[in-house]
């Protein structure tokens, strides 16, 4: 949703209507959908990540590479086979960073739900008054049916 589309929900001309209520418990909702998202996300990621670096440390420590060498081009493979081993360390301690993060979001979605529960409630109470208002809206139609003349003048509201 833009922020142009977005901020249109708020303004109407029907006194009753609870559209930008609704748009913004809509955007909420889609917000908590967004955050599993995201967490699912993370927790993927920090998966591929921590196999890629247990790959990587398997291969280094499992694989000769030039063994047989001497000199100056054995300390040269040396090296490259400790920046691997360095390069997998990273990934496997980025896949515990991701797994952390997601840990977080996931705390952070059941605080959500708690809060959620509690604003229930109140949106239960929300949606009666209303129901109610509409309801008091009609029946003011009604007791002014038969008296078409009493209409405000001023009114926008047609009876």
């Amino acid at each position: 949703m833009t922020g142009s589309l977005f901020k249109g929900n708020f303004w109407s001309s029907d006194i009753l209507s609870s559209i930008g209520y609704e748009t913004i418990i809509q955007h909420l909702n889609n917000g908590r959908k967004n955050c599993k998202e995201f967490e699912d996300f993370l927790k993927e990621r920090a998966s591929i990540e921590e196999k890629y670096g247990k790959d990587l440390l398997s291969l280094s420590r499992k694989k000769p590479c030039g063994q047989s060498e001497t000199n100056t081009l054995k300390r040269a493979l040396d090296v490259f086979k400790l920046q691997i081993d360095s390069v997998a360390q990273s990934h496997i301690q980025l896949a515990q960073t991701l797994r952390e993060e997601a840990r977080k979001m996931e705390e952070f979605r059941e605080k959500q739900k708690l809060q959620r529960k509690k604003v229930g409630f109140t949106y239960v109470l929300r949606c009666c008054h209303s129901s109610s208002r509409k309801f008091q809206a009609c029946l003011f139609v009604k007791l002014l049916d038969p008296f078409p003349t009493l209409k405000h003048p001023h009114s926008s509201f047609n009876l």
